[in-house]
């Protein structure tokens, strides 16, 4: 079987490390194509099998780069693979919002990073054993709920199927001990057992993922029987460490120190932390960057109290035997106190938006405009959107600010703009913080009616501008509507996306158009649109229907009408009347000598004579001019059988040019009148 197809995307600087690095093992079949060569990553994409893209660059973000390859990566069953470094985890969700399958965080040993490469791109997943959980399945399509669902530390797996296609991302919730806990998935089969992986995690979230279900699956199995107590002495614990405390960062009651160990030299030691640095950085890596503060830390362990003999006495232990804190820094809430469990409060929403007042929006922008060194005392975010808007304003705009003030229907529409802007820019850092918001639709709708109200009050002085013929006032005019109307529209998608309405990013021809068949589509049932009813014509407007002026569109073909029209009546011109009618006599109709061929015209003959001719005009000569009289011919021209001139004819007169071998005895006597 061939190996996947790997589209490579990274910065030119580690691409050939990274390439190279992936070859090594043969199971992937590696492209490399540098992340500022967006041109040759798209032609690429639709012929890989799967897309990782390292990092991405300041000119170049993951989020974009991962965006512009969904459409043709994923529409054909491929996989996007993010890669991300372990401190930029906030850039989680606005990767997968953007199309990526998965994501890994480095640094990460190159082996490791090689099978969950190919797990991810085999959609693989061994259902393996682990405790009952209710999960809720949801994506943009709809929801689904598995109840006892098994969670295992890789993902879940349920016996009933979903409604989600294989390789489609999902949004995962579930509460395990009665903590909320969400992640993002990758749905690997869907029916007839649902088997559904994790992805995106962090490192730490793993770790307290599998240490709950470890936890969970031994509580769940039978307890073996109790050994017999064995007396020990005062201060020495009684068990081992339970499994998994060298990863836990607080200190357990119930565990014992670990024996002393041998401190080796220093320079053994540099040794072994250099081969550990190698070992988990074997894939090049970008500089480290500050630390975000997005995962919680457990809070630190008490200090150990020590005894009068100075011996350590431990803390009391704790009542619950799952320690709280596997599920810190996955979107849960803090850990559960030891003594009570305290629910932690419900977050409020955030309501947006909160419009600012029509009077105070204009005269901040009054004072942006007219008194940019004077403070005015209002909020930071309107000054900053009152100087946005001034600088964006016309010169006309300003102009008729100033000639008018605040009664001017502009003061007005700027003020609303004013109004917009906060608004907007206050919904997009929602979005982009992804904070908990909810969308108030009567201040929404009472922004819309405050902007309708001044577009028809400056739609007045559109009208009084047209009438009274001032094109640079209409200009003005129009201009000023247009920019409060795209405003109005930048607040809506906003509200759009904070519903979670946000339209998909580049589906590409056939997605967002019923007309377009994909392959594999089946076509649309929908009947055609029915066409609109012309509307009737009034019985006193009839007689004036004729007077109607016609579109542009009537008059093109009016006129194309009358130029065939023209075209054919000047053919038949030139056919009927304008070609000369030609008669043609045989000479042996004619009955003359010499004569082969007469042709003649309206008034002039041209006769084809034979050598016989030429040699002994007469008496064919005389004939010739008969027969030419007779049918009103005034002259005729003589030609041989070559084509050559043999002599013209005057036939009123009777007198000949260029004929030989003609005697002046033989010339005829001209006609007398």
């Amino acid at each position: 079987m061939a190996a996947p197809r790997l589209l490579v995307l990274a910065d030119p600087k580690m691409l050939a490390a990274l390439a190279n690095g992936l070859r090594e093992s043969g199971r992937f079949d590696v492209l490399p194509v540098p992340l500022s060569d967006g041109g040759a990553a798209a032609a690429a994409a639709p012929r890989a099998d799967a897309v990782a893209v390292f990092y991405g660059t300041p000119g170049h973000p993951l989020g974009a780069t991962v965006q512009m390859l969904a459409a043709a990566v994923r529409g054909k069953g491929g996989r996007i693979i993010a890669v991300l470094q372990r401190e930029n985890v906030a850039q989680r969700d606005e990767v997968f919002r953007a199309g990526a399958c998965d994501l890994l965080f480095m640094p990460m040993s190159k082996e490791q990073f090689v099978n969950r490469l190919e797990a991810t791109v085999a959609l693989a997943y061994s259902p393996d054993p682990g405790p009952a959980c209710d999960v809720q399945v949801s994506s943009r399509t709809g929801q689904v709920k598995l109840a006892g669902a098994v969670v295992t530390p890789v993902g879940v797996h349920a016996s009933s199927p979903v409604p989600f296609l294989p390789g489609e991302t999902v949004r995962l919730s579930l509460e395990p001990e009665g903590t909320p806990l969400q992640a993002w998935g990758l749905v690997a089969t869907n029916g007839p057992d649902a088997r559904i992986r994790f992805a995106g995690l962090a490192p730490a979230e793993e770790a307290r993922v599998r240490e709950w279900v470890k936890k969970r699956s031994g509580a769940a199995s039978a307890e073996p029987p109790r050994p017999a107590a064995v007396t020990t002495p005062p201060g020495v614990p009684r068990s081992g460490p339970p499994p998994g405390f060298a990863d836990r960062p607080r200190v357990r009651t119930e565990t014992a120190p670990p024996p002393p160990k041998a401190t080796p030299p220093p320079a053994v030691a540099a040794a072994a932390r250099a081969a550990a640095g190698a070992l988990e950085s074997e894939l090049p890596t970008p500089p480290m960057v500050p630390a975000l503060d997005l995962l919680e830390t457990p809070p630190a362990s008490p200090p150990v109290a020590a005894g009068p003999d100075g011996a350590a006495v431990p803390p009391a232990p704790a009542p619950s035997g799952v320690d709280a804190s596997i599920f810190e820094g996955i979107h849960t809430p803090s850990s559960v106190p030891v003594v009570a469990p305290v629910v932690a409060p419900a977050v409020e929403p955030v309501v947006w938006p909160v419009p600012v007042s029509p009077d105070l929006a204009k005269s901040a922008v009054l004072a942006a405009l007219f008194s940019a060194d004077e403070r005015f005392d209002a909020p930071q975010e309107v000054l900053v959107s009152a100087r946005k808007i001034a600088a964006a304003l016309s010169g006309g705009e300003k102009s008729a600010i100033e000639r008018l003030g605040a009664a001017s229907h502009f003061a007005d529409a700027a003020g609303e703009r004013v109004a917009l802007d906060v608004a907007r820019a206050e919904g997009a850092r929602l979005a982009a913080a992804s904070e908990p918001s909810k969308v108030d639709d009567a201040a929404l709708k009472s922004l819309a009616q405050r902007v309708d109200a001044v577009v028809a009050r400056i739609q007045k002085d559109a009208d009084g501008a047209i009438a009274k013929g001032e094109v640079d006032s209409l200009q003005v005019v129009r201009a000023s509507s247009a920019a409060l109307s795209r405003d109005l529209l930048s607040i809506k998608a906003v509200a759009d996306r904070l519903r979670g309405l946000a339209a998909a990013p580049r589906l590409g021809g056939g997605a967002l158009d019923p007309e377009i068949l994909l392959p594999g589509q089946a076509p649309s049932a929908r009947p055609p649109p029915p066409k609109a009813a012309e509307a009737p014509v009034r019985p006193e407007l009839k007689e004036f229907a004729k007077f109607q002026e016609t579109s542009p569109a009537n008059r093109k073909k009016a006129a194309l009408v009358v130029a065939l029209f023209a075209l054919a009546a000047s053919i038949a011109y030139v056919v009927f009347f304008a070609l000369p009618r030609v008669q043609e006599i045989d000479g042996r109709t004619a009955g003359i000598a010499g004569i082969v061929r007469i042709e003649m015209g309206e008034s002039a003959a041209r006769v084809v004579v034979s050598d016989a001719f030429v040699q002994k005009p007469e008496p064919s000569l005389s004939q010739l001019i008969s027969l030419l009289r007779e049918r009103k011919m005034n002259a005729a021209v003589l030609v041989t059988l070559a084509g050559a001139p043999a002599g013209q004819i005057d036939v009123r007169t009777g007198t000949t040019v260029g004929v030989l071998n003609l005697r002046r005895a033989d010339k005829p006597a001209p006609i007398s009148r």
